[in-house]
């Protein structure tokens, strides 16, 4: 009985013994694949995929990264950094390098007139059970932000907001030439009485004329009949 003892004592000794340097030689790993990053239309109620296949102006958009740690060890300080645009690209590298780290990508089918605005304030990282961890900092869309560290064997997700914008363009009309006014005479025609009189002194230095003329002419004839 006693040697059976031990000799199980040993065993379990043994298997200790074994197990420890897998665990050790095991360092964190983020999973890759598909479902790295999905995406859905919120404002249409779309559901998580990995495209988008219609969106409007003012649409929201979420993305859902996956941050799945399939070994024992822990990924420390790890940064998470959004490329937007028709083709979101999503990389997650924990210090330990990009090769324990993972990337994904997903679709938006935006017009030629439109992007993707990123909401601040809408990065959170939640639990395998969609419970809120905490709001993570802004900044995923311009050079990363650091989620932390992920356990061994422990599923988190990182979701963020972001926004259709149309900007709209403004094309400038023609400009009508201005109509020149029409020249001012330099001095304005008599219209008032003294126009009217000085129409009459003008006839009437020809009238006089004709009337003394008429006159000398009727002098003339009486003197050739008083002959």
């Amino acid at each position: 009985m006693k040697i059976l003892k031990q000799t199980a004592v040993a065993a379990i000794a043994s298997a200790a013994l074994f197990v420890a340097p897998v665990a050790a030689d095991s360092p964190g790993q983020l999973a890759g694949g598909a479902n790295v990053l999905k995406v859905k239309n919120v404002t249409q109620n779309t559901a998580y995929s990995n495209a988008v296949t219609s969106v409007k102006c003012g649409d929201t958009v979420k993305y859902s990264i996956t941050l799945s740690n399939t070994e024992f060890g822990a990924l420390n300080n790890i940064m998470i950094a959004a490329t937007l645009g028709n083709t979101t690209k999503v990389t997650a590298t924990p210090d330990s390098g990009a090769s324990a780290g993972t990337s994904g990508t997903a679709t938006v089918a935006l017009a030629s007139n439109q992007k993707l605005v990123y909401d601040n304030g809408s990065t959170k990282l939640y639990d395998a059970n969609s419970n809120l961890i905490s709001t993570l900092s802004d900044g995923i869309a311009t050079g990363g932000v650091n989620k932390g560290t992920l356990n061994g064997s422990t599923l988190q997700f990182v979701n963020f907001t972001a926004h259709v914008d149309c900007p709209t363009t403004t094309t400038e009309q023609p400009k009508t030439p201005a109509t020149p006014a029409a020249a001012q005479p330099t001095t304005l025609p008599e219209t008032g009485p003294e126009a009217g009189l000085a129409a009459m002194a003008g006839t009437g230095i020809l009238g006089y004329a004709a009337m003394a003329y008429r006159r000398s002419k009727r002098a003339l004839a009486a003197k050739l009949l008083n002959r």
